[in-house]
Formats: C-alpha cells, sequence, structure tokens
C-alpha cells in the first residue's frame, strides 16, 4: 500500500475513534429522555405475553420490531445504555456503507472523506447514535436499502438473493417506524423508474413487501390510533424551523470545505466526463426522493396538524443528501489528486474532529447540568423519604419519577386513557387513578406551576424544589 494511502487511513482511523470515544464518554452522562425511558418500559416493563399489550396500546405508538429485539438481547440492567451503544454500532455500520455507495463512483481516499466528514459534521446523526431508540437503525436500514438499489443497477440483473433482500429491508424500514416507510416508499418508486430491469419485477418486490407490513401491522396500528396525542402539542414546520432543521443534518464548516473541494476538482478537470452517467443520475433519482420525503413530511403536518407530527428524527434520510450531492459533484468534476488536494482532505478531516470536541465540550455541559433539564431532576429526598401518597398529572413526569424508582400516582378523569396507560405500565397500572377522592386526606402533588383548583382541597407549596419547572404542593381535603 502506498505511503500517502496509510498516512489517510491513520488520519480517518483517528476521527472514527475520536467519534467512538465521544459517543460512548456522552453515552455515560447523558440524562434518560423520556422516549428513551418509553423505550425501556416498553422492552423491560412486562413480560412476553403483556408485550403485545404495551405495543398496542398506543402509549409508545410504534411498531414492535426494535423493542423486540432490545427485549430478547438486553437485560434490565443498564439497559438504556446498552440500547445507546447499539445504536452507535449502527451508526459505524452507516459510515462503512456509506463508503461502499461512495467506491461506486470514486477511490479509497475520497470515498472515506465523504463518508466520514459529510455524516460526523451531522448533528442529527451525532445525536441519534447516541440514542435508545430505533432512528439510527432507520437510517441504517435506509442506506443499507439505497446500497442494494445500487448494487443491483450495477450488476444489471439482480438474483433471488438480491431480490429478496430488497423486499427484506423495504419491509424492516416501516418495521422499524412506521414514518420511515415513506423513505422506503418514494426511494421505491426512486428505483422502479430509474431500472434497467424489468419494471414490473421491481415493482412486484416492493409491492408484496408493502402488503406483507400491512398484513402484519394493520391490527396494532389501528389500535394504536386510538390512544390519541401523547403530549397533545404538534410542532409546526414553519419556513424559519425548516430551515433550522435542514441545518441539523449538515455542518455548514464542512458544508463550505467540500464547496472548496468540488471547486478544486472543477478547475482542475480536463473535459466534461462524468463518471458512470447512469448511477449518477440514478442517485440524482435518490436525492430527490429523500427531498421529496422531507418536504412531504413537512406538508402533511400542515395539512393534518391534529394526527401528524414533524419531527427532523422521523426524516433522517435527509442526512444521506449531503454526502450523496458531493459523490455526485466529485462524480461530474472528475478527481485529480495532487499536492493541494491532500492539504484539502487533511484540512476538512482536522476541522470535522475540530467540531466533534467542540460538540462533546457542550453537551456533556449540557447533559451534566441538571438545571438545564425540564425532566431531569431525580426526586429530592423529602419526595422520596415521605410516607405521604405523591401523585402527579404529568404523564412525563410520571414516567420519569418510577424510572427513577418513586412511585407515585397519575391522576387523570379519562378512565380509557388510565387503561391504557395502565397497559404500557402493567407492574404499575395499580398507580393509576381517575378522581382524587380515592386518596387519603393529606397527600403531595408534583407538576408544573401552581395546582390547578380542586374544590374541597387546599394546597400549601413544599419548602424545596423538585426541579427546574416542577413544583410540590401538600394537599389536604377541607
Amino acid at each position: 500500500m502506498k505511503p500517502r494511502a496509510v498516512a489517510l487511513g491513520i488520519l480517518y482511523s483517528i476521527l472514527v475513534v475520536l467519534f467512538i470515544w465521544i459517543s460512548v464518554s456522552l453515552g455515560k452522562v447523558k440524562p434518560p429522555s423520556c422516549d428513551e425511558i418509553f423505550s425501556y418500559y416498553h422492552s423491560k416493563g412486562g413480560n412476553y405475553g403483556e408485550f403485545i399489550e404495551q405495543t398496542e396500546s398506543g402509549f409508545n405508538r410504534m411498531p414492535p420490531f426494535y423493542f423486540l429485539v432490545t427485549k430478547a438481547i438486553f437485560s434490565e440492567q443498564n439497559f438504556i445504555f446498552k440500547c445507546r451503544m447499539l445504536s452507535l454500532a449502527f451508526a459505524l455500520l452507516n459510515l462503512f456503507l456509506l463508503y461502499k455507495i461512495s467506491r461506486f463512483w470514486h477511490n479509497f481516499d475520497t470515498s472515506l472523506l465523504i463518508s466520514l466528514v459529510c455524516l460526523l459534521a451531522s448533528p442529527y446523526f451525532l445525536e441519534y447514535a447516541i440514542d435508545a431508540r430505533p432512528y439510527a437503525l432507520c437510517l441504517l436500514l435506509l442506506t443499507i436499502f439505497i446500497y442494494k438499489i445500487l448494487e443491483f443497477e450495477q450488476r444489471k440483473e439482480g438474483g433471488e438473493i438480491s431480490k429478496f433482500t430488497l423486499f427484506l429491508v423495504c419491509f424492516l424500514l416501516p418495521s422499524s417506524h412506521y414514518l420511515y416507510g415513506i423513505s422506503a416508499l418514494f426511494v421505491g418508486l426512486a428505483h422502479v423508474l430509474m431500472t434497467g430491469s424489468s419494471r414490473w419485477v421491481i415493482f412486484k418486490i416492493y409491492l408484496l413487501s408493502g402488503l406483507a407490513f400491512m398484513a402484519s401491522h394493520i391490527s396494532i396500528f389501528i389500535e394504536q390510533q386510538k390512544f390519541g396525542n401523547l403530549l397533545m402539542m404538534i410542532d409546526f414546520p414553519t419556513f424559519e424551523k425548516l430551515g433550522t432543521y435542514l441545518l441539523g443534518f449538515f455542518s455548514w464548516e464542512i458544508a463550505v470545505a467540500m464547496a472548496l473541494f468540488t471547486i478544486f476538482l472543477f478547475i482542475g478537470r480536463n473535459r466534461w466526463s462524468p463518471k458512470q452517467m447512469d448511477s449518477t443520475i440514478r442517485l440524482i433519482q435518490i436525492i430527490f426522493a429523500l427531498l421529496i420525503t422531507f418536504f412531504l413530511g413537512a406538508l402533511s403536518t400542515t395539512i393534518f396538524p391534529k394526527s401528524i407530527w414533524f419531527l427532523p428524527r422521523y426524516y433522517l434520510g435527509t442526512t444521506l443528501i449531503f454526502p450523496f450531492l458531493f459523490i455526485m459533484l466529485f462524480s461530474i468534476c472528475g478527481t485529480k489528486v495532487g499536492r493541494f488536494y491532500n492539504l484539502l482532505i487533511i484540512g476538512t478531516a482536522i476541522l470535522c474532529g475540530g467540531l466533534l470536541l467542540n460538540r462533546y465540550k457542550h453537551k456533556k455541559y449540557f447533559y451534566e447540568n441538571d438545571r438545564l433539564h425540564s425532566y431531569r431532576s431525580f426526586p429530592p429526598r423529602e419526595i422520596m423519604t415521605t410516607n405521604l401518597p405523591v401523585f402527579t398529572k404529568d404523564i412525563i413526569l410520571f414516567s420519569h419519577y418510577i424510572y427513577a424508582g418513586k412511585n407515585i400516582y397519575y391522576l387523570n378523569p379519562d378512565v380509557d386513557l388510565l387503561t391504557r396507560i395502565g397497559k404500557f405500565y402493567p407492574s404499575h397500572k395499580n398507580y393509576m387513578k381517575s378522581e382524587i377522592s380515592e386518596f387519603p386526606s393529606i397527600l403531595l402533588n408534583i407538576g408544573i406551576g401552581s395546582p390547578n383548583r380542586i374544590e374541597g382541597v387546599e394546597f400549601t407549596p413544599m419548602g424545596s424544589e423538585v426541579g427546574p419547572i416542577h413544583r410540590a404542593f401538600h394537599l389536604r381535603k377541607i
């Protein structure tokens, strides 16, 4: 191997090791989010007989695949950290798959540059690489799907194994998260339009995959929709928010550096001769499919504001647009290796490493500062040791407290809602109450701000705070 290739390999290896070290370190100090707590209880909150009821309750409105897998392979001890490390493994595999995609067009060092720098500079990619949720898995499956499509078309004739792989990955995408079925749909349609094989054969693969998914999930999906929106608040995608969201998928600093690459390669080209033009056009079609998925998600949220949320983690495939764009541009311009080219590679890799360290510094401070987390603070000693019944009307707060080891009651007049939440938390179903009359004469209420007025009840503020936005009140029935 040439000394240049060895030197670049060492440089990129340092970048990957830095990414792993930062991810593991942050994974240890990151406080559990409410979504990660839902993952814990969905996977480990009941036995296998109760698992289907937990899924159908709609409290954690997701397909069962990811939670069934984590239930089978992980124990309760350090469950959330183990799931974060599983997400990190998915992220590393995603880096490798993106490198393999880039190799269809480019050499070793250019492919590593695109795969590592473009993804490791993406805030959303880094965020969900240490999240105990299925989003890193969804992005990996989407990358595998695109890789298999490009490989299938590169070989011109796909065998039965290749066809079954396309069927399986297309099935697993919505099975990991319902909204990634949209990504599977548009990328699959792009494949049908671009294919050099029989369009009917490709269409039939994806049609059968979609029918198999619906047949196995339709009853669960319909049952889950009866729960309603958990937080009853929708993130409306205004133009300003869309711009903010898009910046979360890539780093503008890296975008400038990669733009310098493009300019350098364009000036140095001898002729306009794109390498593997057919493959480049296919990649452009996939880029458009990912863009349509993102903007359709934003549009559907505006049309159905009471039913669909718009959150960037549902559209992580947008993260792939940035590296795919540079794969395409570099392919059109051609690769010209020289001293300035090497300096650009080294400089961009160092810039990426600096961005990773800067993120680590800020995230570590954020994770370790309790005052920055609305639901982060564990119950203070007065609440942990009190013999009084403690209740809350905040289901997110309830989830955090029982995860911290303090059994508190959840009060809600909606009996059907309590029944569904009780199915999700089978070991805590006796802590679901619909009326305050079910409690003793003196109890403790925890919530945001002052408690709602309840006839015949006197409220006295508790002396100490229980969190940045939460307060505790002694209640006494008059």
